[in-house]
């Protein structure tokens, strides 16, 4: 592993905060496949070394495109590749109509998964994401 300043502040932050992310917890982590999730993804992972939790990948498909389907399968079997617990969802068209819908439905499936998992969510935005950013804060 590489350490970066990006893995020195997370893991100093935990060292301060250990309640953010519990060491040994199961995290469920929301993963788009976008530059921002991945980023969280592989961070995360480089530094169970250190903390010990469970990381559960989980994608929602809104099957917004004709490729979304490919997309998902493709990230499941990288997260796969790599020894990861993957879950998916796909939501039909008459549940994300716009995107409060599909936050909604997102958020909820999360929250499903999370009661069954007993775990906590982990959802990774670039800073300039400021509209959900915004909303989770």
């Amino acid at each position: 592993m590489n350490w970066t300043l990006w893995h020195n502040r997370l893991h100093r932050q935990l060292l301060m905060q250990p309640e953010l992310l519990p060491d040994g917890s199961t995290l469920l982590l929301a993963v788009s496949g976008g530059q921002d999730s991945m980023a969280m993804l592989a961070l995360l992972q480089d530094l169970v070394r250190l903390h010990h939790w469970n990381l559960q990948i989980w994608h929602g498909d809104h099957g917004w495109h004709s490729d979304s389907a490919r997309i998902a399968a493709e990230l499941g079997s990288w997260c796969r590749s790599r020894g990861l617990i993957w879950l998916t969802d796909q939501a039909g068209t008459n549940h994300v109509s716009s995107e409060a819908a599909a936050r909604d439905w997102r958020y909820g499936q999360l929250s499903d998964h999370a009661r069954v998992l007993n775990s906590d969510v982990v959802t990774g935005h670039t800073a300039s994401d400021r509209a959900e950013t915004q909303l989770l804060q």
